[in-house]
């Protein structure tokens, strides 16, 4: 199995739209199996190993959206939208 950063797409109580950025795991054929229950955000032991996480989560903005949507009885997670510019995860 492996795991990526990805942004999800949520809905504030206005309907308004709002992201965050999840661990997104994937079975060996690419497939979504599951996403962390909470949004992630920078952590590391050392200051090198932060700067390696934050150059992680800066990679979630080159890659689609996402959002979570019931199909069936279960939850997955569809592609909402282009990824950002990649000039974004430049910042």
């Amino acid at each position: 199995m492996s795991w990526n950063y990805r942004v999800l797409q949520h809905l504030d109580h206005d309907g308004d739209p709002y992201y965050e950025i999840y661990e997104v795991y994937y079975s060996k054929d690419g497939a979504i199996e599951g996403w962390t229950a909470n949004s992630v955000g920078p952590a590391g032991s050392d200051p090198q190993e932060l700067e390696k996480n934050i150059k992680l989560l800066k990679v979630a903005l080159t890659r689609p959206i996402l959002k979570a949507v019931v199909d069936g009885e279960q939850e997955i997670l569809a592609e909402v939208g282009r990824a950002p510019s990649s000039d974004s995860a430049k910042l």
